[in-house]
């Protein structure tokens, strides 16, 4: 996520004027706030909480790939390489994420069990 933000941070200031504050300023906000979660998500404790925060930064790429796709097919995104590199990133934190949230569904079963053992 962090080398999305660095890579996003650079391409916005092509973006046409009128987006750059509109659509490139909602994909900036937007990858700080996945930063912003994935931290939460890192330093808690509580798996339903730290199960909500994954639902929430998914949520959040899936917003992020409609605008970057959207930026593309304007053509705001100068670079066909940029544009891609910019979705490889995103599959990949998607991916991350996605496993990630498998891990702590199964930890929480693991945790559910054990209580309903004693």
């Amino acid at each position: 996520m962090k080398k999305f933000l660095n890579e996003v941070i650079y391409i916005i200031k092509d973006f046409p004027k009128e987006q750059r504050y509109v659509v490139g300023d909602r994909i900036e906000r937007t990858a700080i706030d996945s930063l912003h979660i994935i931290a939460r998500v890192y330093m808690g404790k509580d798996l339903k909480m730290r199960i909500a925060d994954i639902v929430e930064l998914q949520s959040n790429l899936e917003l992020l790939n409609t605008l970057i796709e959207i930026a593309g097919e304007h053509q705001w995104i100068k670079g066909r390489c940029k544009l891609a590199n910019l979705l490889l990133l995103m599959d990949s934190v998607g991916r991350q994420s996605t496993a990630w949230k498998g891990s702590l569904i199964e930890a929480l079963k693991r945790s559910e069990s054990e209580r309903s053992q004693c």
